[in-house]
């Protein structure tokens, strides 16, 4: 396969179960490496939470983590000081529709919710790609409205 995306543009991987497509996804957040030829992006080979953000069908949080703390875990790997992550984390966590939650245990919030802190920390690391796994296959009406509005 040869695939070259533009930067700015959209694409969607569409087949039956079993075709590869979260394969793929693997192959190009770095997560996977190929047993023939080679990913390239951006000139490289994709590095594990640099080259992309990942938001799987389940959410994949630290349940010893704060909400918070599971974003901040992001913006720490992404080299954002420290003095400027709170504001940082709040910002997303408030994109996402859920201000005023950092403080709350993984478990103390609706499934809907903690897709939307992983949708934050995928954002949060800034990275070239934004890979998502049908993270809105089975989510609350809220955040069915996140992803009609995660600015794209």
């Amino acid at each position: 396969m040869d695939l070259t995306v533009e930067p700015g543009s959209f694409l969607v991987l569409v087949g039956a179960s079993g075709c590869g497509k979260s394969t793929l996804l693997r192959l190009l957040a770095g997560f996977e490496e190929p047993s023939e030829g080679s990913v390239q992006i951006a000139g490289g080979p994709p590095t594990p939470g640099v080259t992309a953000g990942v938001v799987f069908q389940q959410p994949r949080l630290f349940p010893w983590r704060t909400v918070g703390g599971n974003v901040d875990l992001a913006l720490k790997y992404a080299d954002v000081p420290r003095e400027k992550r709170a504001e940082r984390r709040d910002q997303l966590l408030d994109r996402v529709g859920l201000s005023g939650t950092a403080d709350r245990r993984i478990w103390e919030i609706s499934g809907g919710q903690q897709q939307r802190v992983a949708i934050a920390r995928a954002l949060a690391a800034e990275t070239p790609l934004f890979l998502l796994d049908e993270p809105f296959a089975a989510l609350d009406v809220p955040t069915t409205d996140v992803r009609d509005g995660v600015a794209w």
